[in-house]
């Protein structure tokens, strides 16, 4: 299986860009006791420039060795870890946002679901486009949250956390034709330790590249991910939230993925929207069936 070279690289002709690492390290042998992850980059590393070669890479993991190596670093005792090699290289970097809406004085985990392979519930999150952006994957997870995450609710006001009310604007008008007004609440960053590393140090062409971000390897896919967390606190109810998806695919037509709100506090799913309505929240399209339900439930 052959892959392109990070130097024959095109952001004109690629639809995205991520390299396939093969010098990794989990580190923590500083005196901070921070755990760091270590990557090298060369001009000959090879790369994934589209969804299909994604795939061909996730199919030729071995999640086990990956899984071995992790289980050694999470011992306290372990100050170093090689996570990659030629034979189980990593894909990086990647970036997803973990979005935490707190509703009525209660906190969500927003979340997508994917159908393709791997399928399951994802954060938003998605690809950097070039190498600029591989080196800050806040710009990517930022982006990607402001492309896929659409809410507004009944009274027609439509939330935007990034100042991007222009990206927002030109995508809402495709799903709601009642909007009235922005709303910008502030997104708070969280900080918490959940992940395999809290700093990730990239090393090219014998220069550093630090980015601070919950760091975590996923061994299914054999992927890096740079995760950040932000809080935003909605004024409004549950009942009157509608959320949307905004990804778009290549023909440009919203992909209109289900979304789950999650309750951090029991692990509940108190919300499941498509088309931006909670399915959750509905009624049995008849009260014929809604009664034959209450029947059995007797």
């Amino acid at each position: 299986m052959k892959f392109k070279k990070l130097k024959d690289f095109s952001k004109e002709r690629d639809e995205l860009l991520t390299i396939r690492i093969t010098e990794a390290w989990l580190d923590r042998s500083d005196s901070s006791r921070e755990n760091n992850l270590f990557i090298e980059v060369e001009r000959d590393s090879e790369i994934l420039t589209s969804s299909k070669e994604r795939e061909k890479h996730f199919k030729s993991v071995d999640p086990g060795w990956f899984e071995k190596r992790l289980i050694s670093w999470h011992n306290k005792n372990c100050k170093l870890t090689r996570i990659a090699n030629k034979k189980h290289p990593l894909e990086g970097i990647v970036a997803d946002i973990c979005l935490i809406l707190e509703i009525e004085g209660k906190s969500y985990l927003l979340s997508f679901y994917r159908d393709i392979y791997p399928e399951g519930w994802v954060f938003p999150g998605g690809c950097p486009n070039s190498l600029e952006e591989i080196f800050n994957p806040r710009i990517v997870a930022i982006r990607e949250l402001t492309e896929e995450v659409l809410i507004t609710d009944i009274c027609g006001r439509v939330y935007s956390f990034f100042n991007a009310e222009k990206l927002i604007r030109k995508k809402i008008v495709r799903l709601v034709s009642d909007y009235r007004k922005f709303v910008f609440p502030s997104a708070q960053p969280l900080f918490p330790k959940v992940g395999d590393a809290e700093n990730l140090i990239i090393l090219m062409n014998g220069k550093e590249r630090h980015v601070r971000a919950n760091i975590v390897i996923y061994p299914q896919t054999g992927t890096i991910s740079a995760v950040f967390f932000r809080k935003v606190i909605l004024p409004v109810r549950l009942s009157e939230l509608r959320i949307f998806d905004g990804e778009e695919d290549k023909e440009g037509k919203i992909v209109n993925r289900p979304i789950r709100l999650l309750n951090l506090e029991d692990g509940s799913v108190e919300a499941l929207f498509v088309s931006g309505r909670n399915i959750l929240a509905e009624e049995w399209n008849t009260s014929r069936i809604k009664q034959l339900v209450n029947i059995l439930q007797m």
